[in-house]
């Protein structure tokens, strides 16, 4: 039986989103894959995604060292719900232009990539 995938948001404009996942099972998975071609005018298959590809998220080019440096001016953490407290604060007050910024970088990530043959660019 076939996970139920629901419908993509009614705010996702279709002609200017890209949706790139990286290789884990859930993202590679053929119904995944046969939904994103039929909902979506432009997505990266997994045939085209590079094995390991922080170099293209977001999360792992940007927004977790940015994260990590403001946890950093913590001094003491004396517990997990205390971690999990000052991660969701910390989190939460990431600038959104760093955000709009390290997404909008992405395509020009993507295309020095693939100029480099894959290879790591940084």
């Amino acid at each position: 039986m076939k996970p139920f995938l629901g419908k993509l948001p009614r705010y996702l404009d279709k002609k200017k989103v890209i949706i790139h996942q990286d290789l884990a099972p859930a993202h590679r998975a053929n119904f995944t894959q046969e939904f994103l071609k039929e909902n979506l005018p432009s997505f990266i298959p997994r045939a085209q995604t590079p094995p390991n590809s922080p170099d293209i998220n977001p999360l792992d080019y940007c927004l977790w060292s940015a994260l990590k440096e403001r946890l950093n001016e913590y001094q003491f953490v004396p517990n997990f719900k205390k971690l999990k407290e000052i991660l969701m604060k910390e989190w939460k007050a990431l600038p959104q232009k760093l955000i709009q910024d390290s997404v909008a970088s992405w395509l020009k990530r993507v295309r020095s990539i693939e100029k480099a043959k894959g290879r790591h660019i940084e």
